[in-house]
C-alpha cells in the first residue's frame, strides 16, 4: 500500500498577506461575493414570488386562508 507524506509547512504572517493579495486569489474573492450577493437576490425574488402567490390563493376565496405557523416553528 502506498502512503502519500504530506509536510505540513508554517506561514509567515507576511506570506499570508502575499497570498491573500495575489491576484487570483483577490479575482475569486470577488467573484465569490458576486454570487453570494446575486444569490441573496434571487432568495428574496423568490420569497416575494411565493408570497404574492399565497395571496392570490387567499384572495381567490377557493380554500380557507393560509396562516402563518412561525409560532410552531420557533417551538
Amino acid at each position: 500500500m502506498a502512503s502519500s507524506s504530506m509536510q505540513k509547512t508554517i506561514v509567515t504572517y507576511a506570506g499570508a498577506l502575499r497570498s491573500i493579495n495575489s491576484p487570483d486569489v483577490r479575482a475569486d474573492l470577488d467573484g465569490a461575493c458576486e454570487q453570494l450577493a446575486l444569490t441573496a437576490i434571487r432568495l428574496m425574488e423568490n420569497f416575494d414570488y411565493i408570497a404574492k402567490q399565497l395571496h392570490t390563493i387567499d384572495m381567490s376565496g377557493s380554500t380557507p386562508p393560509f396562516k402563518p405557523r412561525w409560532k410552531s416553528l420557533r417551538k
